[in-house]
């Protein structure tokens, strides 16, 4: 199985954490001592499941180590660009590629076994009825493993939760719907464009907690064309990502004591 590393982020793109540090992108910042990518290959290569890996934004890998394959295409622009792109050049270099797991380079806590669970999520027979798995992780699980972390959770009915950095995505979900992709990503901090892209009623319910998982699987199927299913993560470190000075401190805390 095919594993995508996004790794776009630089001072250009005005990414806060990488004031001050020249032109080093974001995925290079050393913490707990290592480069947040090199932590990223690391655990895919722990995992089993993981053949080959492509890395999305960063097309020089100088100084990492990964006993698997590893490609690197050129910052795209964006994140949408970098998915697509990487995913494109996953399905030249192997046009038999499926599922891809999909990971942010700025989830250094991430652990083999973490990605292990995910890839092996893909083996049952609901798999075949599925085309996209997005993770997401409860609250009360990230606030045990990373108090104040500082994340921003979304309600749902019985459920309050922030959006993983890890998901499973099939190569046919992406390829051919690429405007699709583009308004999702978008619109993830834009309620109007969120509005837009799901319809009024379901962003209404949905920031009234009146919303289950199984609506919003049902309602993002519709608007964006595959099948999407939202999956619960049991363990924080797939949604810790590095996003800011004071959770990159906690990681750094965290990596230092392994």
């Amino acid at each position: 199985m095919w594993a995508l590393v996004t790794a776009g982020g630089s001072p250009h793109d005005g990414e806060p954490l990488c004031v001050g540090c020249s032109d080093r992108p974001k995925a290079l910042l050393p913490v707990g001592g290592t480069p947040m990518l090199q932590w990223v290959l690391d655990a895919l290569a722990g995992a089993p499941a993981v053949s080959a890996v492509l890395v999305a934004g960063l097309d020089d890998l100088s100084g990492l180590t990964c006993p698997l394959p590893v490609h690197a295409v050129a910052d795209a622009g964006d994140l949408t660009a970098n998915l697509v792109g990487g995913m494109g050049e996953i399905a030249r270099l192997d046009p038999t590629a499926d599922w891809v797991l999909v990971v942010s380079a700025d989830v250094p806590a991430v652990q083999p076994a973490h990605l292990q669970w995910l890839a092996d999520q893909l083996t049952g027979a609901s798999a075949t009825e599925v085309d996209a798995y997005y993770g997401i992780v409860r609250r009360e699980v990230m606030d045990a493993r990373f108090p104040g972390a500082g994340r921003t959770y979304a309600r749902l009915r019985g459920v309050e939760a922030c959006g993983a950095d890890v998901h499973a995505l099939r190569v046919g979900a992406v390829l051919g719907h690429e405007r699709a992709w583009q308004r999702m990503l978008d619109a993830r901090k834009n309620r109007f464009r969120q509005a837009r892209l799901i319809g009024v009623g379901t962003l209404v319910l949905g920031m009234l907690g009146r919303l289950s998982l199984a609506d919003m699987e049902q309602r993002a199927s519709k608007a964006f064309g595959f099948r999407c299913r939202v999956l619960e993560w049991p363990w924080a470190e797939a949604a810790m990502d590095a996003d800011n000075s004071e959770q990159f401190e906690l990681l750094d805390i965290d990596l230092r004591s392994r």
